[in-house]
């Protein structure tokens, strides 16, 4: 007979640690910081804040050995299933504002709920700055769907990803693409994760995409992230920070996030180990003000207008929003303003 313990029956389970909290709750979340280098990063002495906490599974039973289930599912199809001589696992990688059911052995079924917070913080072994792009909500009426894209940082030269990490990408997060923006990534044969994820390398340059090379580089990432055979994707740079940070705040754009958000999206990447992204810094402020040299009466339509000059399209635009969003009826009305001057 399987007892379960906690997390207690239909319980809420928080998604942050107190330093994840406590920089959301900070009126400014990153320093001003004017050196920053995303050629020369250099690893700040501090811990790495960007890992998820763990949930403690415990019971009690008479078996020898026991076998952990978690699922969406209440049938628990597509479930995690891990195999354990103790009574207690530490479990992490949950999706937000989620309904998760588990149970052990011939246990009876419990649920929790995890938070709805942002960002979804994900740990890989040997990696840092992992996140997934979905739950930010938009305003097209509903949230950026969760386990489709994730950004962070290299798997190989700064970082090495671990065989645990591997799993995680390749199994947990059923990886299909890596998105290597890096120019060292030409240099690759296969990913890191494996020759059963397909590499795509497209190097780009952070905050400088207006110069007519990226410009092409720009509109070969939107083309890419259109095809829904690539899901789900991991992109990254060094750290996950600049050159992946650029990228995402294009996306999130085309996405409908809101300004705020978009500026806390980048700064997250200061809880990582490669220094502070502030939206003060010189280096986005330049990028700030090379889209304010497009029409639009905001940043998000100014971004837009720039990837339309890139080459992406409205139709490109909108099948992003049916990919990550699912709402076709509130994409239209909102983008009249595109392509004004």
């Amino acid at each position: 007979m399987t007892i379960l313990k906690t997390p207690v029956n239909g319980a809420p389970v928080e998604m942050l640690t107190a330093q994840q909290r406590r920089f959301l709750q900070e009126a400014e979340h990153a320093y001003n910081d004017h050196k920053s280098d995303w050629k020369h990063l250099e690893r700040m002495n501090r811990d790495d804040h960007t890992q998820p906490p763990k949930l403690v599974f415990s019971w009690e039973t008479d078996w020898g050995e026991s076998i952990l289930e978690i699922s969406e599912n209440e049938d628990f199809t597509s479930s995690r299933r891990i195999k354990t001589k103790c009574l207690q696992m530490e479990v992490n990688n949950f999706k937000a504002a989620c309904t998760y059911y588990w149970r052990v052995n011939d246990s009876e079924v419990y649920c929790f709920t995890t938070e709805d917070i942002l960002p979804r913080w994900i740990e890989v072994g040997g990696l840092t700055n992992v996140r997934d792009a979905g739950n930010w909500k938009t305003k097209y009426g509903c949230p950026i769907k969760q386990g489709l894209l994730y950004r962070g940082s290299e798997m190989n030269i700064h970082h090495t990803i671990t065989e645990e990490g591997k799993k995680v990408l390749c199994e947990d997060l059923e990886i299909k693409t890596d998105l290597d923006l890096r120019g060292e990534g030409l240099e690759l044969t296969a990913s890191p994760m494996g020759e059963n994820v397909n590499l795509l390398v497209i190097p780009i340059g952070p905050y400088h995409l207006f110069m007519q090379n990226y410009r092409k580089e720009c509109k070969e990432l939107f083309e890419l992230l259109c095809d829904e055979s690539n899901y789900p994707i991991y992109y990254h740079c060094w750290g996950g920070a600049d050159r992946t940070g650029t990228l995402a705040f294009l996306l999130g754009v085309v996405l409908g996030m809101s300004e705020t958000d978009l500026f806390l999206d980048y700064e997250l990447t200061s809880l990582a180990i490669w220094g502070d992204r502030s939206c003060k810094s010189d280096l986005f402020q330049s990028f700030i003000r090379e889209l304010q040299l497009y029409a639009g009466k905001n940043i998000c339509e100014q971004a837009c207008n720039f990837l339309l000059s890139c080459g992406v399209t409205l139709e490109q635009m909108q099948k992003l929003r049916h990919i990550f969003l699912g709402k076709e009826e509130y994409w239209f009305e909102a983008d009249f303003s595109y392509g004004k001057s």
